[in-house]
């Protein structure tokens, strides 16, 4: 009886291991614009309309756990991998930190990454500065398309929260151009800035 039980108990944890297995290598769809996604460690969503392949590599948490008082309440970065039409991008870092949630995010051609959660939080005997690469970890996304998109902080704001002067994004109808003397960014009007690199005030990215 005994052995019949033992041999039960190891069936079964061998197809609980399988299971998450292939649920961590089992890769998903994303079906439209501006809806929620999940990765977890290695999984890897796919956009077919516009071939676009994102890969979760790694976690780093440093967010205080829940249940204890933190003068710092630390944040979370994910490693990614961002493929286009075959080409890959490259591997990017999106942080996200209590009260900077609005810029977690990540540019690439015309698209942005937003990330909007990391699930769990850490618990009390987590090691905080320890970089963790933990299958548990559910990491949640939105893909955007900036060519219908639209609604972002302003160029101060952003510059304010660490994004390069080039790496502003405009909304929708306005230009990105850098003003000459400093190459602090300002968002336009297409005509406003055609004036404007006309009197030599700023110029555009693709110029410096």
């Amino acid at each position: 009886m005994k052995i019949w039980f033992g041999l039960i108990v190891i069936v079964a944890s061998i197809g609980f291991f399988a299971s998450q297995e292939s649920f961590a290598d089992e890769n998903i769809t994303i079906d439209n614009f501006e809806e929620e996604f999940q990765l977890k460690f290695n999984q890897t969503a796919f956009l077919e309309s516009d071939e676009i392949k994102i890969i979760l590599l790694n976690v780093t948490d440093s967010r205080c756990p829940w249940i204890i008082d933190c003068v710092w309440l630390g944040k979370v970065t994910v490693l990614i991998d961002i493929t286009k039409n075959e080409q890959n991008l490259g591997r990017f870092d999106i942080t996200r930190s209590v009260g900077n949630e609005d810029f977690a995010f990540q540019n690439f051609d015309a698209y942005s990454l937003k990330l909007i959660k990391v699930e769990p939080n850490p618990s009390q005997d987590r090691n905080l500065t320890k970089i963790l690469r933990d299958p548990t970890y559910i990491v949640t996304f939105v893909l955007s398309d900036e060519k219908i998109k639209r609604d972002f902080p302003s160029p101060r704001a952003q510059i304010e929260n660490d994004i390069f002067a080039g790496d502003v994004i405009c909304k929708e109808g306005l230009e990105l151009i850098l003003k000459s003397t400093d190459f602090s960014p300002a968002c336009v009007k297409p005509h406003t800035a055609e004036k404007l690199l006309a009197r030599g005030w700023g110029i555009i990215k693709g110029n410096m």
